[in-house]
């Protein structure tokens, strides 16, 4: 039941995360996963949800849309949503911005959290960070998405006590609990440069799945290596303010196992990198890619086989436009 005033409607923006990489990916493990990302300025998407009579409808007006399995599951959601508050009349959800979806960072999380919060404070249901989390049964592999949308910054987390189900990614694991946090720390105001490989190789979904299962488990030493490298690396360098430790640690992050794979399944992130490296340039991949990131300056390179971003840490989090 909802009650008191209601908005007509409600606007979220949320940005994009970059995932630098998942630590225990072994058997027999305190704990599983865990991981190490950060949030930044640009891209972003914007969520436009309105009141209407009856009716739950999606458009997606990016350059890049979601498939209409994501649509289908997203509508799932949402009638979820509507049947548990018991909500009366629906809805019409306007999707905005250049964040794309299947780039490797995040859209899927910063979608459906916004997409559930818009709906919620429309229809003035009082909520905390956890409702949302759990409504939108995202963060059991990593909790880099689910903590950036709220607080933006750089995120470790432990991922969760070792289990028996499968190995898989957020958006395909049905793990009861969350990746739990252990710190959330401001990132300094560096350039964060994203490249963008011109590839149609987007990895999600059964595609997503079947990477995990092929390659999990990992030796526990290839853990260990991560844990270094992760959090010694790149999220000390953030906490020390230390650019030099930040960008050295990228290329220790790519030759990590894990990692390794991922940057192979996408052959022409893999060749990018290649060629970045040999002009002194640190790279690494988000996610399953194909979008890189670097802290080096990339203005004196020759664009012809990629396009590239310049943004800046987002230590902030989403941000509700009209409420």
């Amino acid at each position: 039941m909802t009650s008191g005033n209601l908005l007509n409607m409600v606007s979220i923006k949320a940005s994009a995360r970059i995932h630098s990489g998942l630590i225990s990916m072994h058997e027999n493990a305190y704990r599983k996963f865990g991981s190490v990302g950060f949030s930044i300025t640009n891209p972003y998407l914007i969520v436009n949800t309105f009141r209407c009579n009856s009716g739950i409808k999606i458009t997606d007006e990016r350059l890049e849309k979601i498939t209409n399995d994501k649509i289908i599951h997203l509508l799932k959601i949402i009638e979820d949503i509507y049947r548990y508050y018991n909500i009366n009349g629906g809805c019409e959800i306007i999707i905005e911005g250049d964040l794309f979806p299947h780039m490797g960072l995040g859209s899927g999380t910063a979608l459906t959290l916004s997409t559930i919060e818009s709906i919620l404070i429309l229809n003035n249901i009082n909520y905390n960070d956890s409702d949302l989390i759990a409504l939108s049964k995202r963060g059991r592999t990593s909790g880099v998405g689910i903590q950036t949308y709220f607080k933006g910054g750089a995120i470790l987390d432990l991922g969760q006590k070792f289990n028996n189900c499968h190995w898989a990614p957020s958006s395909l694991n049905f793990a009861t609990n969350i990746s739990n946090l252990l710190s959330r720390i401001d990132i300094p105001d560096w350039e964060v440069n994203l490249i963008f490989p011109h590839t149609k190789n987007k990895i999600h979904s059964n595609k997503e799945r079947d990477f995990f299962n092929k390659n999990l488990p990992l030796d526990e030493y290839e853990s260990f290596r991560s844990s270094y490298h992760l959090i010694f690396g790149l999220f000390a360098s953030f906490l020390d303010n230390d650019k030099k430790s930040a960008i050295n640690s990228l290329q220790s992050i790519n030759d990590l196992k894990w990692k390794e794979l991922e940057i192979t399944n996408q052959p022409a992130s893999s060749d990018l990198l290649e060629y970045l490296k040999s002009k002194g340039i640190n790279a690494s991949m988000s996610s399953m890619g194909p979008t890189l990131y670097s802290f080096s300056t990339l203005k004196e390179l020759s664009i012809k086989n990629f396009n590239y971003l310049t943004t800046k840490p987002n230590n902030q989090g989403r941000v509700l436009l009209n409420v």
